[in-house]
């Protein structure tokens, strides 16, 4: 992925089984991604998005200092869904509009607003 500027933008993501939620394992995970990105691959900065229902991803991307910064179509699910930026030593926070930040021209899921 990449971002307005031309910088890539890696894209972080979790899925637990429901007997496993509620542990802080996503959390834990996460953090070991996130430093491995900044620390040993020299990411900028991370993506990450979450189903609009699915209030406890929300909240783990907020607890791993993620912020909000648009919906964007997920083709997938056939719907908008929120997209947050985490950013590293040296990274920057840009405005995203939604086509054009984190998952490029054609949005998450390979498919732009207007179908092409």
């Amino acid at each position: 992925m990449w971002d307005a500027a031309g910088s890539e933008i890696h894209e972080l993501g979790f899925h637990l089984r429901p007997k496993y939620w509620g542990q802080g394992l996503a959390v834990e995970a996460a953090r070991a991604v996130i430093a491995f990105s900044f620390e040993t691959i020299g990411a900028k900065s991370l993506s990450a998005g979450h189903h609009p229902k699915n209030e406890a991803s929300k909240k783990v991307l907020e607890k791993l200092g993620f912020r909000y910064t648009h919906d964007e179509f997920f083709a997938a699910l056939g719907m908008d869904i929120p997209y947050y930026l985490l950013t590293g030593p040296g990274g920057t926070l840009r405005e995203y509009g939604a086509g054009t930040g984190f998952a490029g021209e054609r949005g998450a899921g390979g498919q732009r607003r207007d179908g092409h």
